[in-house]
């Protein structure tokens, strides 16, 4: 029987994704702009995995993440790998745009990074090509399965959610401090499989499981509201210290790891409380279809994040807009993102079209065949 979704949640899934793909299409990363989208627009997916955290067994939490995660990273990252060989061997006009080689890119879909960087060892000069954001999946994936691991051995225990905290926060200090951009030790650099944003992601999986065990901050309208507007001018200020250096998940960097986890747990404050008493502001008034829509996008969320990707790999926007328009900066950005929303309503329509695509994308609701014939003992 499917769970039933949780609206609020489905928005804040749906800011999160608006937010990738405002943040890819900005012109210039490095400014305020850059630092308010990409500060917090990976950390919340984390967060609210952590929020709907609940214990697993290992061997079916592991087959459920192969399902819902890796096998849309493989599909991906197939179609980015196979369109790019594509377009380095066939006319194409300037629309198309190619990753690179056939051997770089099959390097970087094994290794799943979200940024060119060296691998870890010492004295590597070894660089391995990015593979995009779905890093995310692979990084998700891994913190999962620890944190699971970690709850499952600690959380019954005396004070055993704290001590999960503090181990989760340390980890994800160690991710900072083993990125090469911070302290240029030869035998620090990125670990394969985006192990590195998944130390990090680890604590944010704890932080968002946090906030479901503070009931003050779901019960009281008062509470939440000052919450959100502490959280709000500490998330802004972040953002400006980091205008010109913002956090960027992908490669575990940070100017000021302690300042930008900060304000990247403000931001999942303020988007996780202002979607949950949004929600409770307009139900029953005409505004909730406004919400509800939202809600749809956001359910989508994987569809979005995986043909964005593609599309922001293999498709030069700026042919066929930026060349045509001649708008200024600020309008052509707009454009170019309500094109890629555009694109990614597209894919929505033709994944729920397409039973394939439904099983690689919707898993959890439409199973292939064979995912029928197994089997788990009960917990």
């Amino acid at each position: 029987m499917a769970k039933k979704r949780i609206l609020w949640i489905d928005v804040v899934r749906a800011w999160g994704m608006l937010f990738i793909i405002w943040g890819h299409t900005l012109k210039v990363w490095g400014s305020f702009q850059g630092a308010f989208f990409f500060t917090v627009n990976v950390p919340i997916f984390f967060a609210l995995s952590g929020y709907l955290y609940h214990p697993q067994k290992f061997i079916k939490q592991i087959y459920k993440l192969i399902c819902n995660l890796l096998l849309p990273y493989v599909f991906t990252a197939s179609v980015m790998v196979i369109g790019s060989i594509l377009i380095n061997h066939i006319p194409h006009w300037g629309a198309l745009k190619s990753m690179g080689s056939g051997k770089e890119l099959v390097k970087a879909a094994v290794f799943g990074m979200g940024g060119s960087t060296p691998l870890i060892g010492v004295g590597t000069k070894i660089i391995m090509p990015e593979i995009g954001a779905i890093w995310f999946l692979i990084a998700l994936f891994w913190a999962s399965i620890v944190f699971n691991a970690l709850m499952k051995a600690l959380d019954s225990k005396k004070n055993g959610f704290w001590l999960v905290g503090v181990i989760t926060l340390i980890v994800c200090y160690v991710g900072f401090w083993m990125t090469p951009y911070h302290n240029g030790i030869k035998t620090n650099g990125e670990l394969p499989w985006s192990l590195n944003a998944a130390m990090i992601g680890f604590f944010f999986l704890w932080f968002g499981q946090l906030l479901k065990r503070v009931p003050v901050l779901w019960r009281s309208k008062r509470i939440g509201g000052m919450i959100i507007l502490v959280a709000t001018m500490i998330y802004l200020l972040v953002c400006y210290y980091d205008r010109f250096n913002h956090f960027g998940m992908a490669t575990a960097f940070a100017s000021n790891w302690t300042v930008s986890l900060i304000g990247a747990l403000s931001g999942c404050v303020v988007m996780m409380l202002f979607a949950y008493w949004l929600e409770k502001l307009v139900t029953g008034t005409k505004l909730i279809k406004v919400l509800t829509s939202l809600a749809h996008y956001g359910q989508a969320s994987l569809v979005v994040l995986c043909f964005h990707i593609m599309e922001l790999s293999l498709v030069n926007p700026e042919v066929f807009i930026g060349h045509v328009t001649h708008f200024p900066a600020a309008a052509d950005t707009f454009t170019n993102v309500l094109y890629r929303i555009i694109v990614s309503l597209i894919a929505i329509w033709f994944v729920k079209r397409v039973p394939f695509l439904r099983k690689v994308f919707f898993n959890r609701q439409n199973q292939f065949k064979f995912q029928s014939r197994i089997k788990f003992a009960n917990s």
